[in-house]
């Protein structure tokens, strides 16, 4: 498969896993039939078998997706109403990156999920400084102090080796880095 077309499919199972399924039926956790989701994508990619979706589930540098058995689904970015479990995170530091607007803010009232079900944070630094670029050109990165956090009662999970989930960070965790 050409890798314009992988962009393609991907950006169209993160859609549908993510936030809009339409008819798919969608576990508790998240997982919807494998060939399901491919006869929905086939109407747009005629040309779509299950072998592509699994080729771009493996060869996907981020994790987006998990496969178990004839099942998929996304592991992060759900808008809508999905049940994930991971393991609890046991780092001491991660990051976040915000627009100048929204780093106040979160400052004084936290880091909550906006338009997520779940707060997205960062294992580094870069990775923090590549999603704060999608919302604003100078991002600010914010340190997360996870294992203060986790001492507190704060859950946050390891949903990659790039990407943990928390439902809420408060304010007492966070500060500008550097």
């Amino acid at each position: 498969m050409r890798q314009d077309d992988k962009v393609r499919v991907s950006k169209y199972m993160s859609y549908l896993l993510r936030h809009d399924p339409g008819d798919l039926d969608v576990s508790r956790d998240g997982f919807v039939d494998l060939q399901a989701l491919v006869s929905v994508m086939r109407k747009r990619y005629r040309w779509l078998r299950p072998g592509d979706v699994k080729q771009v589930v493996r060869s996907d540098e981020k994790g987006r997706f998990e496969i178990r058995k004839s099942q998929i689904r996304a592991k992060y970015g759900h808008s809508i109403d999905v049940g994930l479990n991971f393991p609890q995170a046991r780092v001491e530091l991660l990051y976040h990156g915000t627009s100048p607007e929204k780093a106040d803010e979160i400052l004084e009232h936290g880091l909550s999920p906006m338009d997520r079900k779940r707060v997205h944070l960062s294992a580094t630094v870069e990775d923090a400084v590549e999603v704060g670029g999608r919302k604003a050109e100078r991002p600010v990165i914010l340190r997360i102090y996870a294992a203060r956090a986790r001492e507190a009662g704060i859950r946050i999970e390891k949903a990659t080796d790039y990407l943990f989930l928390a439902d809420y960070i408060p304010a007492e965790f966070i500060s500008i880095y550097p």
